[in-house]
């Protein structure tokens, strides 16, 4: 019909009204039709992309949120050093010197010293102290360890003072126990002017100042040191500024040899000591993790 209008010899208000038609026709079309599914799918992104409210409530979380307090305790834990397995046989070692004192003032001496230490190193309060026991509140869940300390009448006429600590936390107490009744039986042990106990598990004399603490290599200490079997003594500490420490030894070294004597046990190395005059180069054979048996010369 408008075909023929257009091509009909009208007048010019029809074929103005025609045109008017056809543009009313073309922008009804424009304005339905369809987008295409690709122009859909960028449609549903435009719309969606904007975060719901649980979605921008997530970032807010992830900063402010704050950690368990069991989340708390592993950083904690990780931070703080372990000993490693060589440090925790020579811990052990020293940890298992036992601890002797007789009547009168050398119990006395030992006793006190024992309750200074918990004192010190308790965080829990004592709940008794008495001439032969010493307690402590505690444990709850922390790696804080309590104590109980108690002193014992042997068959031999001599008291003995046991050391015994434990904590509530399933990590494991800090420090570790051996740690802790290793720095236990060094202060009780002295050194004391009065009786000098120190000097029973320690190759120094006042002569000589070797500066050495030792105690005997047992099967654990040799295998953690890739020795066959145990043999001499370990080394726990070194005295600075001593006669070990100037040659070079090392805590974790087992002396094997002193000279020409052979050493056995800590009562070895502390008579080749006294016999050594101020002056002299011995050559000590130890075993070092590592690089195995060594020669080191001392200088007294």
């Amino acid at each position: 019909m408008l075909v023929s209008l257009l091509s009909g010899g009208g007048n010019e208000m029809k074929r103005h009204l025609i045109l008017f038609i056809l543009c009313l026709l073309f922008l009804s079309a424009c304005a339905t039709t369809k987008p295409t599914p690709q122009q859909e799918a960028l449609l549903q992104l435009e719309v969606t992309a904007k975060p719901t409210p649980q979605q921008e409530a997530l970032p807010q979380l992830e900063v402010t949120a704050k950690p368990t307090p069991q989340q708390e305790a592993l950083p904690q834990l990780e931070v703080t050093t372990k000993p490693t397995p060589q440090q925790e046989a020579l811990l052990q070692l020293e940890a298992s010197r036992p601890i002797t004192c007789s009547q009168g003032q050398d119990c006395e001496v030992k006793w006190g010293r024992a309750l200074l230490w918990v004192q010190d190193n308790s965080r829990w309060k004592i709940r008794i102290a008495n001439d032969t026991l010493i307690t402590t509140e505690g444990p709850r869940d922390t790696t804080d360890a309590a104590y109980e300390i108690s002193k014992d009448l042997t068959d031999k006429g001599i008291y003995s003072i046991s050391f015994h600590a434990w904590c509530g936390n399933r990590f494991g107490c800090f420090p570790s126990i051996s740690e802790l009744q290793a720095s236990f039986v060094n202060f009780v042990k002295g050194p004391m002017k009065t009786p000098p106990a120190v000097i029973e598990k320690d190759a120094t004399t006042e002569k000589t100042k070797f500066g050495v603490r030792i105690a005997n290599t047992n099967s654990s200490a040799a295998n953690i040191l890739g020795m066959k079997e145990p043999k001499g003594v370990i080394i726990i500490s070194v005295v600075q500024d001593s006669v070990a420490f100037s040659a070079g030894l090392k805590q974790g070294d087992a002396i094997l040899r002193f000279g020409d004597k052979i050493i056995n046990d800590v009562q070895d190395v502390q008579t080749a000591v006294a016999k050594t005059k101020p002056g002299s180069s011995i050559p000590v054979t130890i075993w070092r993790s590592g690089p195995g048996e060594m020669v080191i010369l001392t200088q007294f």
